[in-house]
C-alpha cells in the first residue's frame, strides 16, 4: 500500500455499448467495480468511486463522488474532477472500472512515478488515459481549468502537467500491455475477458 494515496474508481459512464450498468457486470464472480476496488485497495489507503449520476451500494469505507451538476455530460474528466474534490490524500490513482486486468504492481509503479512528476500514465499503442497517477492539487487545478474552458479530453490535461509516461520495456516488465489494458466495453468483451 502507498500511504497517502486515494484511489478514484471511474464508474459513472453511460455504458451504452454494454447495455447499461457496466460497473455492476460480473467477471469471474465479482463485479467490475469490485475488481477495481480490490486492485486499488492493494495500493491506496482511501477509496472513492466517481459515480456520475448513478447511485451504487458501496462497501463500508468507500466514498461516492457524484459528478458536479455543472460538469454533467463532460465524460470521464467530470468523474476525475469529482474524485479529486473528494480525495483527502496528496496522491491519487485514477482507475476506470472497465480495466479489470490492471495489477497492483502497475498501479504502484504509477504512484511511485509521482516522486518526480505531477502526472503519470502508460502508453501502449496509444495513451491510456484512464489509468493514471496524479498529484491531487496540481491535477485538480488543471482539470478544473479544462472543464471551465469546455475541454473534456483527458490526455491533454495530463500533458499540461509535469508528466511521466511509462512505455516500452518498462511497461512490458509490468505485464503484457495488451492484456493489462484490455477494455471491457461490450458483452463480447466481457465474455472474452
Amino acid at each position: 500500500m502507498t500511504p497517502g494515496a486515494t484511489a478514484v474508481i471511474l464508474a459513472g459512464g453511460g455504458a451504452t455499448r454494454m447495455g447499461g450498468e457496466k460497473a455492476l457486470r460480473s467477471l469471474r464472480g465479482r463485479s467490475l467495480l469490485q475488481i477495481a476496488l480490490d486492485t486499488a485497495r492493494a495500493v491506496c489507503d482511501e477509496l472513492v468511486v466517481a459515480t456520475g449520476t448513478r447511485e451504487f451500494a458501496l462497501p463500508p469505507g468507500v466514498m461516492a463522488a457524484p459528478d458536479a451538476p455543472e460538469h454533467l455530460g463532460a465524460g470521464p474528466l467530470a468523474g476525475v474532477a469529482a474524485g479529486l474534490a473528494a480525495a483527502s490524500r496528496p496522491r491519487v490513482l485514477v482507475l476506470a472500472c472497465d480495466l479489470p486486468h490492471v495489477t497492483p504492481a502497475l498501479a504502484r509503479a504509477l504512484l511511485v512515478a509521482l516522486d518526480h512528476a505531477d502526472a503519470a500514465w502508460c502508453r501502449h499503442d496509444a495513451d491510456e488515459p484512464l489509468l493514471a497517477a496524479l498529484k491531487r492539487d496540481a491535477a485538480r487545478a488543471a482539470v478544473d481549468a479544462a472543464l471551465r474552458a469546455g475541454r473534456h479530453k483527458v490526455i491533454p490535461v495530463w500533458q499540461s502537467l509535469n508528466a511521466c509516461v511509462i512505455t516500452g520495456a518498462e511497461l512490458a516488465a509490468l505485464g503484457d500491455p495488451a492484456w493489462l489494458f484490455a477494455n471491457v466495453n461490450t458483452p463480447a468483451d466481457l465474455e472474452s475477458a
